[in-house]
């Protein structure tokens, strides 16, 4: 099941990707019931405490979007977290283009998290879609927040035909008035905010019709905005989530253990305690029950005054640890366990046709191993929760975004029922999926229960780096069969990857980070087989920034390059030939139930012609191409680079293509294809994890080095198109074509092929 076809309670207690609740007063809110796209809305009251400013505190006047200030500008709610995807402008957008609203006038506010217990189990929104995850953030929220938006803007309508003494039918809304058009008479929203505000809430069934604007008469989705917020950013007003704060919090870090699945051989804590303003000092180990797919460490946690004293007594704790399960484990290692497993065959993970029995015989088979290593997230916020645990409730402050994830997890390490944690989304700084996981909850949670007290847990870059649910390293034998034309008759890959799945998890579940059965270049191609190889091992590992697409768009990708210069064939032209004339091709996963090939087609196209492809290039100049379809959305890349006679790279230009469906905010979407080629530039460059002796190597910045600035290319150009009226997701689909486009480009520049990741020192070898 996709998470695009689930229902909330398979959403938040699967993969964990809902929102919890906050603190009201009696107040009237929306219920909302998603499943399969439902609309359910009723009247409900709600107990409401202020919370610090930024924090997830508001809740409109009329109805939960909208308030309304008296110099007639407006304050809307954003009901998902802000993890730097632009939901904070482009959540808000659709709720102004059904108001009528003038959106240079609105500022942003977070909403409460709120879940709901349904009667039949499970839970269910309260304000809209939440969570993040898998780019279905905006796609999800498209129709229910415009239609409570029409909703609100009817209450609107109604005050003001009883202020005027017209009809309802004779009015409209623009730029934050109510308009009479035979009369030219125009009421502000400010001076309808009290009559408006006294209104009850109109409850909707799931099939009430609603009307919403035409897309034609769209006056701010599909226009530039700027995001909102952004100055509070650039100034550092804006409140984070690692600035949050609770009445009475105490400080806390934790040691934990440095080995995946170890724990405390003995601990001695006698010099720490005697650090000014500590606490406590207590000992954690995973808890026990179903936390789902969380991994929590052995670890000791010290708790104090202030953040300062705990990092110094933390310091000063001389713990001993047995390695556990991952002792003698190491990313080198697990590159030949996965050879010789791959040499064996694996499980049957997709067919069609012969499959690799086609292979035999071929005139001519291609083959390339490729490997790809661990990832961290590393996050510029790094980990951090408030938890004030008590006997039946509880209070979360957290930078959002799985907040279900955490609420759910901390209902069941901490025994208190799902409405009674209450949640304060803040602002995140970064995810790019780690922030799916709720371990850092869970943990915060713990601490709080055992010194009956509330505790902002943050971890130090070392712990973040250390203590990762890391991308999975994986290993990949692709073979094609080539007629003499240059057309692929046979397709085979052997895939392999090591995760920490129990080995009664299902493969499919196992594989998801790595490869799906029904991805490119499945059913362009007669006879195609995929083989599945897993390894357990004490490694943590979980999703990231498109976690399968970025493998998996390396290899396929890559592999098309060298079976294009094999044909003799141009790269773009082999592709085009691949995906053959426009239409719909089945894709039962995330993003489907189809892809189309001429939507693809056409961001190839249109990156190509603006990089200038087949133009000449000089000495030493290579220019690559890939595409690929993340989530529902196309996307190709071209790559410029330039070799030293050393074989130093510099990448000289990116042009980026790429087609979400209705485009919302072109600003956002730049912003999105903009930072996720750089981000895939930084990750084929130099990021891996290694793990020896079953524990990370790579700790901290100095070892895990992103980009500088003076390796981004300086021109970075970006083509947005619009291919279809639905929305799909912007914010993972420019990383994953971008290293097998650079990659071709190094090969064109210097006759080298990479096949393994990072690229490295490779070149100078």
């Amino acid at each position: 099941m996709r998470p695009d076809q689930a229902n909330s309670s398979f959403v938040l207690q699967e993969i964990f990707e809902g929102n919890m609740n906050a603190i009201f007063d009696r107040r009237r809110f929306l219920q909302f019931s998603l499943a399969g796209g439902a609309l359910l809305i009723a009247d409900a009251p709600l107990r409401y405490a202020r919370a610090s400013e930024s924090s997830g505190d508001f809740l409109g006047d009329i109805g939960p979007y909208l308030k309304i200030n008296e110099d007639n500008t407006l304050i809307l709610g954003a009901p998902s977290p802000e993890i730097g995807s632009g939901m904070h402008t482009s959540l808000p957008m659709l709720i102004a283009e059904e108001l009528g609203a003038d959106f240079e006038t609105v500022s942003v506010k977070q909403m409460p998290i709120k879940l709901l217990t349904q009667p039949e189990g499970g839970f269910r929104w309260a304000y809209g879609v939440q969570g993040g995850g898998g780019s279905f953030t905006l796609r999800r929220n498209m129709d229910p927040v415009r239609r409570l938006a029409a909703v609100t803007k009817n209450v609107l309508i109604a005050s003001a035909a009883e202020e005027l003494n017209v009809q309802p039918e004779e009015l409209h809304t623009e730029s934050n008035h109510v308009v009479h058009q035979q009369s030219g008479r125009r009421v502000a929203f400010s001076t309808l905010a009290a009559r408006a505000s006294a209104k009850p809430f109109p409850e909707i069934a799931e099939d009430d019709d609603i009307a919403l604007k035409d897309p034609s008469d769209y006056s701010i989705i599909g226009k530039w905005q700027r995001s909102k917020g952004v100055e509070g950013v650039v100034t550092g007003d804006v409140k984070f989530g690692i600035d949050g704060e609770l009445p009475g919090m105490l400080h806390a870090v934790m040691t934990r253990c440095p080995y995946f699945k170890g724990s405390i051989a003995s601990l001695d804590d006698a010099a720490a305690r005697g650090v000014p303003g500590v606490r406590h000092i207590v000992t954690l180990d995973p808890p026990a029950g179903d936390l789902g797919n969380q991994y929590i460490s052995a670890g000791v946690a010290v708790v104090a005054d202030s953040l300062w004293a705990a990092l110094k007594a933390r310091r000063l704790l001389e713990i001993e640890w047995n390695k556990g399960d991952g002792a003698g484990e190491s990313s080198a290692s697990l590159y030949e366990e996965m050879a010789q497993t791959q040499s064996e065959p694996g499980v049957e993970f997709a067919k069609d046709g012969e499959g690799r029995a086609a292979l035999e015989g071929a005139q001519k088979v291609v083959e390339a191993t490729y490997e790809l290593p661990l990832l961290a997230h590393a996050t510029m916020e790094p980990m951090n929760c408030i938890v004030h645990a008590r006997a039946d409730s509880a209070d979360v402050v957290a930078p959002g975004h799985s907040c279900g994830g955490m609420v759910v997890n901390l209902s069941r390490a901490l025994g208190i029922e799902v409405p009674s944690i209450n949640m304060i989304s803040m602002r995140t700084g970064g995810s790019f999926g780690r922030r799916l996981r709720a371990d850092m909850a869970v943990e915060a949670g713990l601490v709080s229960r055992q010194v009956n007290a509330p505790v902002k847990l943050v971890w130090t870059r070392e712990d973040d780096m250390g203590s990762d649910y890391y991308r999975p390293q994986s290993r990949h034998i692709v073979r094609a069969a080539l007629t003499e034309g240059g057309k692929i008759s046979a397709w085979s890959h052997s895939a392999c990857l090591a995760t920490s799945s129990a080995a009664d998890v299902e493969l499919a579940n196992v594989m998801r980070n790595t490869v799906w059965a029904d991805n490119y270049p499945r059913r362009l191609i007669d006879n195609f087989e995929i083989d599945a190889h897993h390894i357990s091992w004490a490694t943590p590992n979980g999703p990231w920034r498109a976690p399968m697409p970025t493998q998996h768009a390396f290899i396929v990708e890559s592999f098309i390059n060298e079976l294009a210069a094999e044909a003799g064939i141009d790269p773009l032209e082999f592709r085009l030939r691949l995906l053959g004339e426009a239409r719909d091709m089945p894709y039962d996963d995330h993003g489907g139930p189809t892809y189309n090939t001429g939507r693809w087609a056409v961001v190839l196209q249109k990156a190509a012609e603006e990089a200038g492809w087949g133009g000449r290039l000089g000495r030493r100049q290579g220019r690559g191409i890939a595409g690929y379809f993340t989530f529902g959305s196309y996307c190709a890349v071209v790559v410029d680079v330039e070799a030293s006679r050393s074989n130093d790279i510099r990448v000289t230009r990116i042009v980026v293509a790429g087609d979400a469906g209705l485009i919302v905010n072109p600003n956002g979407f730049k912003s999105q294809l903009e930072g996720g080629v750089l981000d895939g530039l930084s990750t084929a460059l130099r990021l891996k994890v290694d793990v020896e002796d079953g524990r990370a190597v790579q700790q901290n910045f100095d070892s895990y080095q992103f980009m500088r600035m003076a390796d981004a290319p300086p021109v970075v150009e970006t083509y947005l198109i619009q291919g279809a009226n639905e929305v799909h997701g912007t914010g993972e689909i420019a990383t994953p074509p971008l290293a097998p486009a650079l990659c071709d480009a190094i090969y064109q520049a210097t006759g080298k092929r990479i096949r393994k990741l990072p690229i490295g020192d490779q070149l100078k070898a």
